[in-house]
C-alpha cells in the first residue's frame, strides 16, 4: 500500500450486486472520494458466483448462456453505479468496473487473486455482504478475506452521508501497535482528516492515567522519529467503561467521529466489538502494520 509520494488513492470496492443496503453504501462512496490532495481511482469489482447460475439449465439453456445473461445484468448495474458516481466527482477521480466471469467461483477467493494482480491502496466493503457469502460459501469466506487482504478494509454498515475526516484509533496505547502508524498517518493526511486516540479501560485492561500520559510521549517519540515529525494528533483520550464496545461507542459519539480505525488482527479476536460499532453504524477502518 501507497499514500505518500505522488501516488494516486487506489480504492477496490467489491459488489455483490444483490443488496439494496449494499447499492445505497455503493453510491455514497462520492463523499470519500471529495477533496482530496491526490488522483484517485475507484474500481467497481463482482465476480460471478453459483447462486446466480441454476445447477441444472432448462431445455435449450447452457451455462454459458447463462453466464453471458448473469454478466450483461452485472454490466448495466455497475455501468449506472460509475455514470452517478462519475457526476458526483470531479475529473481527476476516475471511476471504472471490473467483472470477473473467467471462472464461477467464491467472491473472497477472486478478490484476494485480483489483489495479486492490481495493486490498491484501501478495499472497501458493504457489511451485510458477510452474510450472502457466507450463505453460499460458509462462515469463513469473509474472515478468509479480513485475514489474507495486505490492505486496509473500511467496513460500511450504513452509507456515508458527510466526508469521513474525523478519524479514531482504538488503541492499546503500547509500543506494539505504534507501527500502524506508519499507515494510519499518510491515509489521515491524504483524506484531510483530524486524527483522535483513546484506550478504553476496562475491569479487565486497565491503566493509570499517568501510565497512559508516558504511552503517548511514547506514541509521539515515535510519530516525530519514524512517520511524520509534523503530525500531532488532534487528542489523545483515556475512557473507563464497561467493556471495550461501550467505551468505543462513547468515544466515537462524544466527539463525533466519522471513522474508527481498528487492528486487523485485533478486530477479528474481538469481533464483538465491530458488531457493537456496527450496531451504531459506526463505520470501521482495518488496518495492517506496515512491514
Amino acid at each position: 500500500m501507497s499514500l505518500t509520494g505522488n501516488s494516486s488513492l487506489r480504492i477496490l470496492a467489491p459488489v455483490a450486486l444483490d443488496s439494496t443496503n449494499e447499492e445505497d453504501i455503493l453510491l455514497s462512496l462520492h463523499y470519500l472520494l471529495r477533496g482530496l490532495d491526490k488522483e484517485a481511482h475507484l474500481k467497481l469489482y463482482h465476480t460471478l458466483t453459483p447462486d446466480k447460475i441454476r445447477l441444472a439449465p432448462t431445455q435449450g439453456e447452457s451455462f454459458l448462456h447463462q453466464i453471458e445473461v448473469a454478466q450483461k445484468q452485472a454490466e448495466e448495474k455497475l455501468r449506472r453505479y460509475q455514470g452517478y458516481l462519475s457526476e458526483k466527482l470531479p475529473a481527476s477521480v476516475v471511476i471504472s468496473y471490473h467483472i470477473q466471469a473467467h471462472e464461477v467461483a467464491a467472491p473472497a477467493e477472486e478478490i484476494l487473486s485480483y489483489l495479486r494482480t492490481e495493486s490498491f491502496s484501501l478495499m472497501t466493503l458493504s457489511f451485510k455482504q458477510r452474510r450472502r457469502w457466507e450463505r453460499f460459501f460458509g462462515t469463513t469466506a469473509l474472515w478468509d478475506l479480513l485475514e489474507e487482504a495486505p490492505i486496509p478494509i473500511l467496513l460500511l454498515s450504513a452509507p456515508l452521508t458527510i466526508p469521513p475526516r474525523r478519524l479514531l484509533w482504538l488503541t492499546s496505547m503500547q509500543s506494539e501497535s505504534f507501527p500502524l502508524l506508519k499507515t494510519l498517518v499518510p491515509f489521515v493526511h491524504l483524506i484531510r482528516g483530524t486524527l483522535y486516540c483513546a484506550k478504553v479501560n476496562t475491569p479487565t485492561s486497565f491503566i493509570t492515567h499517568r501510565t497512559f500520559q508516558r504511552h503517548v510521549l511514547d506514541m509521539c517519540d515515535y510519530i516525530i522519529d519514524h512517520v511524520d515529525p509534523d503530525f500531532i494528533p488532534e487528542e489523545c483520550l483515556l475512557y473507563a467503561d464497561k467493556d471495550i464496545g461501550e467505551g468505543a461507542v462513547h468515544v466515537a459519539q462524544d466527539f463525533l467521529i466519522d471513522v474508527v480505525v481498528l487492528d486487523t488482527n485485533e478486530a477479528l479476536s474481538e469481533w464483538k466489538l465491530v458488531d457493537k460499532l456496527f450496531s451504531q453504524q459506526i463505520p470501521i477502518l482495518l488496518l495492517r502494520k506496515a512491514k
